[in-house]
């Protein structure tokens, strides 16, 4: 009996701790943000930061665009194209678009997500 309410408690809370976090601004409380767009590119760089940025409709500044995490602020690094979609499905966030933009001297990734 213990196990089926603690069973309960979890899954009932478990919506309530996702958090997408792009710098200290937690787009999952806000209400208006229905649909985002994550941005990567260097993606064929193996070693060194890949630039992700995600663009919900704010103001155009890098700064403002990156992934952090909410207690610290600082930035929040990913291992690989595949852990980026993860974070944002296990955060509530549903991958329904791709798009790939590739010029001679890089090649650029749109991921668009939309709220569950």
């Amino acid at each position: 009996m213990k196990t089926l309410i603690f069973s309960i408690l979890l899954f009932t809370t478990l919506p309530s701790f996702s958090q997408i976090v792009v710098s200290g601004v937690d787009i999952n409380s806000i209400d208006s943000i229905k649909v985002c767009t994550v941005k990567i590119e260097n993606i064929d760089q193996i070693f060194g930061d890949k630039d992700i940025s995600v663009d919900y409709g704010q103001v155009e500044r890098k700064a403002t665009k990156r992934f952090t995490e909410k207690l610290t602020g600082k930035r929040l690094n990913f291992n690989s194209v595949t852990h980026v979609i993860n974070y944002m499905e296990n955060n509530g966030w549903l991958h329904y678009n791709s798009q790939i933009l590739a010029t001679k001297t890089e090649t650029i990734h749109y991921f668009h997500f939309r709220k569950k």
